[in-house]
């Protein structure tokens, strides 16, 4: 029994010291450590530790703007789940759903997630997180809730969705992330079967802020995008003429401002770019008010039917 216990407050005692040292600036550490432990992993936690409790998805006006991920922050790294198993060529089932796997150079993580009536007419959604959601362990992306937190929840999607991750020393844009995101893309289209016609690009934050360096770089690729909370503006955006954007704002979000002068600027070099603006909407949660948004515009009930409508010439 004394081994047992010795054994049991070693392990505990290694697990906390491999947690806070990925986590040290996280004044929250040792009670997820605690709480981890207890449930044996990081993905068997309660929702609430991996920030993606109830409290999550309807808070969606909160004051606090903690979340703001404008490109520099803190490093989100942490440790590798211990029940991942993971590769980019075996890809394993973690939800019903939802897979994940690792892909490009770097070794990053990323999920996907397959609608329950597969067909190649429905399109693939690409997206790409924030700062605060860098990191080496899935559960990260879910601090700003979103496709990830929601899907985890049993939310369904009409859509593919393709969520990479990059780790808390990578940009979006930097050439090689770039280079693994395409490549990665590519081997789901082929996998799935899915339109290469049908490809839309969305970001939030730091995600929304690159997005248009995959625009520039790969053109003729994406039939449309998505920037949320964008703090990218360009003068003449002609690179934007045939893929329509839609771009949202925040009114309590200082980092969406520039967002409104560049879907101006996207439509003034002839492209097509809509704008809305959500009252009371601070950075934090922002992905969950769009995607939960039931009436868009004029046109469109959700941005997913919009996303539909969208296809490559």
């Amino acid at each position: 029994v004394i081994t047992a216990v010795i054994y049991l407050i070693a392990s505990f005692v290694q697990f906390v010291i491999n947690r806070v040292a990925t986590n040290s600036d996280d004044k929250n550490s040792f009670t997820k450590c605690l709480s981890c432990f207890l449930y044996y992993s990081e993905s068997n936690c309660p929702e609430d530790i991996n920030g993606t409790g109830n409290d999550v998805t309807t808070n969606t006006t909160a004051s606090s703007n903690k979340h703001n991920n404008s490109g520099t922050g803190r490093n989100s790294n942490s440790n590798s789940n211990r029940r991942s198993n993971t590769s980019t060529s075996n890809v394993q089932t973690s939800n019903p759903g939802l897979k994940t796997g690792k892909y490009g150079t770097f070794g990053d993580n990323y999920a996907m997630y397959v609608p329950d009536s597969v067909d190649s007419n429905k399109p693939l959604i690409v997206f790409l997180h924030g700062t605060y959601e860098r990191g080496t362990t899935l559960s990260t992306i879910a601090n700003d809730a979103g496709f990830y937190a929601s899907i985890q929840k049993g939310s369904k999607y009409n859509t593919y969705i393709l969520m990479p991750q990059i780790n808390g020393n990578e940009y979006w844009n930097n050439p090689n992330t770039m280079k693994n995101v395409k490549d990665l893309i590519d081997q789901v289209v082929s996998e799935y079967g899915i339109d290469k016609n049908r490809i839309s690009i969305w970001g939030f934050s730091l995600g929304a802020n690159e997005v248009p360096a995959y625009i520039k770089t790969y053109p003729d690729y994406f039939a449309s995008s998505v920037l949320i909370s964008c703090n990218y503006n360009e003068a003449n955006p002609t690179y934007y003429k045939n893929v329509p954007t839609y771009i949202f704002v925040g009114d309590n979000d200082s980092h969406s401002y520039p967002g409104r002068q560049y879907a101006t600027n996207i439509n003034n070099s002839g492209g097509n770019a809509r704008i809305k603006t959500y009252s009371n909407q601070t950075h934090a949660y922002f992905v969950t008010r769009v995607i939960q948004d039931t009436s868009l515009d004029n046109d469109y009930k959700t941005i997913f039917d919009w996303t539909l409508a969208q296809r490559k010439n």
